[in-house]
């Protein structure tokens, strides 16, 4: 027999419970070709012993415990690494990550993050979030376009992203775009005069924009809050808001305002290669499973990998606001059983070599519509909502805490960007001391303070409210 408490799991690494049996995963990214190699399903009686220091027999040690030993996840309890700290984390030597802000994120002999080496050894990305639509099909597809009036609607938001896309759609392509901006009551001052510039100094587009009541924006925020840990609707809530207009108006494409690196993850570290179904999906389809996810009613899953964090997400924001979704949820259901209902396709561009870099697109939409970034801020990737470094922070300390698999974006965004040459390393290095997740920042106060919630409420509460919050609390 084993004795009780010998041997314990390496940090990052926690047994959880899915459909009533036992795995222990790992909070973090691995080095390829083990990025994909998160999740091992471990018996009863070794979770007994994890969990309760039961004793175990020889059969399972010789059948189980070795191999885990051997793959370095269960040591001895002088082995387990030890959290990093802000002084002696260690930052990528390619891009800017690092392994306090993303713990568990390992690196190479040559220092490189395990998110560089995917995006360097996987060559063929996944492609399954977005139709990627070329800048020549967008003009085939608007010469065709006899039934509407508008060849591309965008979500826009005054940020630096949708606004190089507005400029490129409308401008450089000059097709014919509606660009729709639902009002939430944290954008930016910056992004308000954006879009008020925008208007004027882009003539040839249309701008529709949508403002729900500020008491029902901050209901859903606070119920978003407490069953899944962080209030942000963004951008699901324009879908349920504008999608049914692109559908009703017979628009062929609906683009969100983003980058590529804002995929990366997906399409480079978390989705397989050659992943799902073994027929390529069609654009429609990859449409209709996009909007299901993001429309149609469902409780909310263990999320035990990304793509059921990302569920998750859209989910409770759907369950917060069921009323704003109906049109939508009528929709793509009745889309999933009669396929001449019109769906809009929801695509991207890959603007990357289109642009060249953050600072090249800031140059032009400066100088064709006026556009300036926040006063106060001197990285370029968030631009538009004031929201932005709450939303880092309760990632952090979520993800810090083992309560999400869904790591810190922000910077792993920013990683992204530097190796594929968005941005230089240097940049990225300042606009990493920017973002929220070195101490709580100011407007968590404010939110709180609009939400209605204390810190009594936070200690009172036995869902997610408190996952992100504890060293809140502690300071308060």
């Amino acid at each position: 027999m084993i004795k009780p408490g010998k041997l314990v799991l390496q940090s990052r690494w926690k047994l959880v419970h899915m459909e009533g049996l036992p795995f222990l995963l790992y909070y973090g990214i691995r080095n390829p070709p083990h990025h994909h190699d998160l999740m091992r399903k471990i018996s009863q009686e070794l979770a007994g012993y994890l969990q309760n220091g039961d004793p175990l027999s020889a059969d399972c040690a010789e059948q189980e415990m070795n191999r885990l030993i051997q793959d370095g996840i269960l040591v001895a309890p002088e082995a387990v690494k030890k959290s990093k700290t802000p002084e002696n984390m260690q930052v990528c030597s390619r891009c800017v990550t690092n392994d306090y802000v993303v713990p568990g994120l390992e690196f190479n002999d040559a220092g490189v993050c395990a998110l560089c080496q995917c995006y360097e050894t996987n060559k063929a990305p996944s492609g399954s979030v977005f139709t990627t639509v070329s800048e020549e099909k967008l003009r085939e597809a608007a010469r065709k376009n006899n039934d509407s009036r508008f060849d591309v609607m965008l979500f826009y938001t005054g940020g630096k992203d949708s606004s190089y896309l507005l400029w490129l759609l409308a401008r450089k392509l000059k097709l014919r775009v509606i660009a729709a901006f639902w009002d939430m009551p944290y954008c930016s001052d910056a992004a308000y005069e954006n879009i008020r510039r925008a208007k004027k100094r882009m003539p040839e587009v249309e701008f529709i924009e949508w403002s729900l009541p500020i008491n029902t924006v901050r209901e859903a925020m606070l119920k978003k809050w407490h069953s899944h840990g962080w209030p942000c609707l963004c951008p699901t809530v324009a879908f349920a808001l504008f999608y049914p207009l692109a559908a009703q108006l017979r628009i062929p494409y609906l683009f969100l305002g983003i980058e590529d690196v804002q995929a990366s993850v997906l399409d480079y570290v978390v989705v397989k290669p050659g992943a799902g179904p073994g027929t390529p999906l069609s654009d429609r389809d990859k449409t209709l499973g996009f909007l299901s996810v993001r429309s149609l009613p469902r409780p909310q899953k263990t999320p035990l990998h990304w793509p059921e964090e990302m569920s998750n997400y859209h989910a409770a924001i759907q369950n917060a606001m069921p009323g704003i979704f109906s049109d939508l949820s009528a929709l793509v259901q009745k889309a999933r059983n009669d396929d001449s209902v019109y769906m809009p396709l929801i695509g991207r561009l890959r603007k990357t070599e289109a642009y060249g870099s953050w600072v090249d697109a800031s140059q032009i939409i400066e100088r064709e519509m006026g556009w300036q970034a926040p006063a106060d801020q001197e990285s370029l990737l968030h631009t538009s909502c004031i929201l932005e470094p709450l939303k880092d922070y309760l990632q952090f300390q979520r993800f810090k805490s083992m309560h999400t698999v869904f790591m810190p974006q922000s910077i792993v965004e920013l990683g992204a960007a530097v190796f594929f040459g968005l941005v230089t390393r240097e940049e990225a290095l300042r606009s990493v001391n920017e973002l929220g997740y070195w101490a709580p920042p100011g407007i968590l106060g404010k939110l709180t303070k609009n939400l209605g919630i204390g810190p009594e409420d936070v200690k009172a509460s036995d869902d997610q409210l408190p996952t992100g919050l504890w060293e809140w609390v502690e300071r308060e």
